[in-house]
């Protein structure tokens, strides 16, 4: 027994040593967990009573009207002029028209990228059953049924950009990858091959050995990044989108500036790279490392897909804000230089710290003993 516990105790001190194994178990420890309490909150929204902000006209029938979906958890708003209501969805996000045409007909106004699909689809429904009770009550006899039409009031521009938004970091999330080879080569493969001795024996300073590793790795990310957008800008010019009611209204100039802005992407995903296959111990750990927080990017993105991020937040965060920008660009808006250069200095500013560790790190005496 006592050469058991002493094989255990050694066996656990090998494995709480091994930098893969922790960080794998804090991953499984915390990512799973926080999916399901995601996919609990999901659900124990959807179970809720639905609220739908709708304005109603104040016509002849909206009194009874208002009062049937006040019953049914409807939160609804009066307006005096009935030409308001085409232009309220798009004046005020989620917000539903409906106006009383002749004495029974009902027409909805409604912007398809800011109402909730599942509330309005429960409000369809609410309107179609009044419309019908009201109108067997009146008419008997009659053999035609009320109509209920619906008016989408956004435009093809700005569907292309709900559509953006829903596809968030998937056209940013490869920066990540484009260098991880490149940054695990230079730096960790370099310490295994015993190839780094060399190079820190140079008369140069770790500052510019870093900077030298991390522009040549992201060189690499600003190119293949550039060429990706350049490649989705074509193909959403080829593609017939005004069948699926979109449109692409992005122009070449527009593309290129957002290439220039994202250039700074790939600079932080090289140093975030760098700094973590800097402090590795072996080139198996790099991999590793390096390989779980590239799929960080993913994580937020789908967290920042389900929980949503307010625009000033977006604008404010690292990869989000380049998402903002093309989304901004998909739904026909003409952004600003002002915009342009803060995204690229949010990226910049955020690669400084890891550039600054990598350069700390490599400076150190116990560096290629892997200390």
């Amino acid at each position: 027994m006592n050469i058991l516990t002493i094989v255990l105790g050694k066996e656990l001190r090998e494995s709480m040593r091994d930098r893969r194994t922790l960080i794998m178990l804090g991953v499984c420890v915390v990512v799973y967990p926080l999916l399901l309490a995601l996919l609990l909150t999901k659900q124990i929204r959807a179970a809720e009573p639905q609220q739908t902000f709708i304005e109603v006209a104040l016509l002849e029938s909206s009194a009874p009207l208002s009062a049937y979906l006040t019953q049914h958890h409807v939160n609804v708003h009066t307006v005096r002029d009935a030409g308001e209501l085409s232009r309220s969805p798009s004046a005020q996000e989620g917000t539903v028209g409906v106006a009383m045409e002749g004495s029974d007909d009902l027409t909805v106004y409604y912007d398809s990228t800011t109402v909730k699909t599942e509330a309005y689809q429960r409000l369809l429904g609410l309107l179609r059953d009044f419309n019908t009770q009201q109108f067997v009550r009146a008419h008997p006899d009659a053999a035609q049924l009320p109509q209920l039409s619906e008016q989408d009031t956004s435009s093809s521009a700005l569907r292309a950009g709900d559509q953006i938004k829903g596809f968030i970091g998937m056209l940013f999330m490869p920066a990540f990858f484009f260098c991880m080879s490149t940054v695990i080569d230079a730096t960790a493969g370099e310490k295994e091959r015993r190839t780094a001795e060399v190079l820190l024996a140079q008369p140069l300073s770790p500052v510019s050995l870093i900077a030298g590793k991390w522009l040549s790795a992201s060189l690499i990310g600003v190119v293949g990044l550039s060429a990706e957008l350049l490649l989705v800008h074509g193909l959403m010019l080829s593609l017939p989108l005004e069948q699926i009611g979109m449109s692409w209204t992005v122009s070449t100039a527009e593309i290129i500036g957002l290439c220039i802005a994202s250039a700074s992407l790939p600079l932080l995903a090289a140093a975030v790279e760098m700094a973590l296959a800097i402090n590795a111990r072996t080139y198996k750990e790099a991999q590793t490392t390096v390989g779980l927080t590239a799929m960080v990017p993913l994580l937020i993105s789908v967290l920042a897909g389900v929980m949503g991020v307010a625009p000033h937040i977006a604008q404010a965060l690292p990869m989000l804000s380049n998402h903002y920008l093309l989304q901004q660009l998909a739904s026909g808006a003409h952004p600003g230089l002002m915009q342009y250069g803060s995204v690229f200095l949010i990226n910049l500013l955020c690669a400084a710290p890891f550039l600054a560790f990598a350069a700390a790190r490599i400076s150190r005496p116990g560096y290629l003993a892997n200390a």
